[in-house]
């Protein structure tokens, strides 16, 4: 059974790959990498900082 986690990381690669890819270029990136960095991110921030990622990210 698939967690909703393994479904929001796929969708979160996905999105992420269709905004960085450019037409027929090569496009190489690490979605794992930029979701723990966003994650690690989010961990150490406050107030308005957290309250914006927290509208992009989860909503």
């Amino acid at each position: 059974m698939v967690s909703k986690l393994e479904t929001a990381q796929a969708q979160f690669a996905l999105d992420l790959l269709r905004t960085a890819s450019k037409g027929d270029e090569n496009c190489f990136l690490s979605p794992v990498s930029i979701s723990v960095a966003l994650a690690m991110t989010y961990a150490g921030a406050a107030d308005n900082t957290k309250l914006q990622m927290n509208q992009v990210m989860f909503n």
